[in-house]
């Protein structure tokens, strides 16, 4: 089989990581992947690093353009038209994998001559007019990563092929760590891509609400800016770090290449997302053995079981994700009944169940009955 996937993102956060475990995993069952990606960011070089055979496209998004509700948020769709058409020609690929709305969207509009097969791959909780069932409905497939993204294609009546797939993650490399000394101060860390919804605000809000109160704890934030260095965002976050109150408690340091490396310098993940559509960090986290605060939002609750492996607050509730800090920070013996069964709890997010479900996925969108049904809709 010869899957194209696409992928539209200028910044790299869990869907890249998650498109890169996925490319490796097809080819190891002895499939061949093309990818059509944007020519910018760590992508491009990890696909290159990798030996996958790619090329870049015209369309890109970025977080602009997924907050913009005009017609801005389509400008660049006749180009990636253009370019996957060219593509499609080049590699003659049995598949398309769409690894977010505009890519499935590209896909959609193709003219029917050359309309290919095609899987959604939606990540996010979004849902942006009429475009997520009209593009649903035109999938062959929709892989929706979490039972909350699922719920939107039932909620505008087009669930009806959507497979819920969850992200997965190697586990013999996301193995349980030894804990850190209980003497030292805890650290809790933020992992991600630094944008609006990830939610950092609230996390360093609360950290210098914790130390104003006299907490005793450390706090790192580890991700890339995805809306400029220099954003309105990163100047609040930077200003509201460089206060009195943090006096080096509070640190931002940069992107962080290894994950499962870092986790050895934190005690406790944070997870403060205001949208969610699943949270591959909170997974990786736990495997390692470390408790994981989230919000209640999305996805998140499907990996995170408060009070057995973690503790959830509500989304933007900057005095609970306090409290639920306060309570880790004070009781040791609650978080080691936390940390404890942590890794037991994520066994069922591995990359093997992932790459199985998705290589079903695959066999069901070129199924002669999905072929039936993609026959019936018109344009």
């Amino acid at each position: 089989m010869k899957i194209l996937f696409l992928d539209t993102s200028v910044t790299h956060g869990g869907g890249q990581e998650a498109l890169l475990s996925l490319l490796d995993g097809v080819r190891s069952k002895g499939h061949e992947a093309f990818v059509l990606a944007t020519g910018r960011g760590r992508l491009a070089g990890r696909l290159t690093q990798a030996g996958h055979a790619w090329i870049p496209w015209g369309l890109r998004s970025n977080e602009r353009m997924t907050r913009s509700r005009g017609v801005a948020e389509f400008l660049g769709i006749p180009v990636g038209i253009r370019d996957l058409m060219r593509a499609v020609a080049r590699w003659s690929p049995d598949l398309l994998h769409a690894n977010s709305e505009r890519a499935a969207l590209v896909c959609a509009l193709l003219p029917r001559s050359r309309r290919k097969p095609f899987v959604f791959h939606d990540r996010t909780l979004e849902e942006r007019r009429g475009l997520v069932p009209w593009i649903g409905r035109r999938a062959a497939v929709v892989v929706a990563i979490s039972s909350a993204v699922s719920a939107k294609h039932l909620r505008k009546g087009s669930g009806s092929n959507v497979r819920i797939i969850p992200d997965g993650i190697d586990l013999g490399r996301f193995s349980p760590l030894p804990r850190r000394p209980a003497s030292g101060r805890m650290v809790f860390a933020a992992i991600g891509r630094l944008s609006v919804e990830k939610g950092f605000r609230v996390f360093v809000d609360a950290a210098i609400e914790f130390l104003r109160a006299g907490g005793d704890a450390e706090f790192l934030l580890c991700g890339n800016w995805s809306v400029g260095r220099g954003s309105a965002l990163e100047r609040g976050i930077r200003a509201r770090i460089n206060t009195e109150t943090s006096a080096g408690r509070i640190r931002a340091i940069g992107f962080q290449e290894d994950v499962a490396e870092f986790l050895k310098e934190a005690d406790v993940l944070v997870v403060p997302s205001l949208r969610e559509g699943f949270g591959i960090v909170a997974v990786e986290a736990l495997a390692r053995g470390r408790p994981v605060i989230a919000s209640r939002v999305g996805g998140l609750p499907e990996i995170v079981d408060h009070g057995r492996n973690g503790l959830l607050f509500e989304a933007g509730d900057v005095r609970g994700l306090v409290e639920a800090m306060r309570s880790l920070a004070d009781d040791r013996d609650l978080y080691e009944s936390l940390a404890a069964p942590a890794h037991e709890n994520v066994r069922c997010f591995s990359r093997e169940e992932t790459i199985r479900s998705i290589l079903e996925a695959y066999g069901e969108a070129l199924s002669p009955s999905a072929r039936t049904n993609r026959s019936h809709i018109p344009g």
